[in-house]
């Protein structure tokens, strides 16, 4: 997902967060500028969710870093599936 937003993307850490979503945080270059991207996804029964935050690098933790898209994935509440 990310090479379609930014090139040269370098993945400088990832992992598993309590709960179980898994988290990866990277950075590159976009139009010349260079950029932050932190991604969160969580596996439902059916179904993958992911909530990325991308910026360029300064104002990535005035943006909350990892923690917005963190709190965005814990907001989620997956439909039922009625098939």
């Amino acid at each position: 997902m990310a090479k379609t937003v930014a090139k040269a993307v370098k993945i400088t850490k990832r992992g598993v967060m309590p709960g179980g979503a898994h988290f990866v945080i990277a950075d590159g270059m976009a139009d010349h500028i260079q950029i932050r991207l932190a991604a969160v996804a969580v596996n439902t029964a059916t179904k993958t969710i992911v909530c990325l935050l991308l910026s360029n690098t300064a104002e990535f933790d005035k943006l909350g870093g990892l923690d917005t898209p963190a709190q965005v994935i814990k907001t989620y509440r997956a439909p039922r599936d009625y098939y």
